[in-house]
């Protein structure tokens, strides 16, 4: 349950943040942004409106668990991932003009986007 709404708020938050046109976001950030609002869109309509989808392939493939594990494991990451970066634009868009809370911004950015 706790995943689902995890989900839920990624795809809030994805489909929620406002665009402020008076913060100048790198192109890195933007097409960062998209990305992971593409596989955020892309699961939460996955997960809502084909869990048939997934039983019946589970038993109709045979697959290793461990797989799905890592799977599972890499998603759980990327949902994560995706609710840190609107913290982070958040913290941008609302008190980005300080040059240390930019500089941390930034670097947060750059881990989320190695990460991913």
């Amino acid at each position: 349950m706790a995943f689902l709404l995890k989900v839920k708020r990624a795809k809030y938050l994805s489909s929620t943040v406002k665009k402020d046109s008076a913060t100048n976001i790198r192109k890195h950030h933007w097409l960062l942004e998209q990305k992971l609002l593409n596989f955020v869109d892309a699961f939460h309509q996955y997960v809502y409106h084909t869990a048939v989808v997934l039983s019946i392939q589970r038993q109709c493939f045979v697959v290793q668990e461990t797989l799905w594990a890592i799977i599972g494991s890499r998603i759980n990451m990327i949902i994560g991932l995706t609710i840190e970066f609107y913290s982070v634009q958040q913290t941008l868009s609302s008190g980005g003009a300080v040059s240390g809370i930019k500089a941390r911004c930034e670097m947060e950015i750059d881990r989320i986007l190695k990460q991913f």
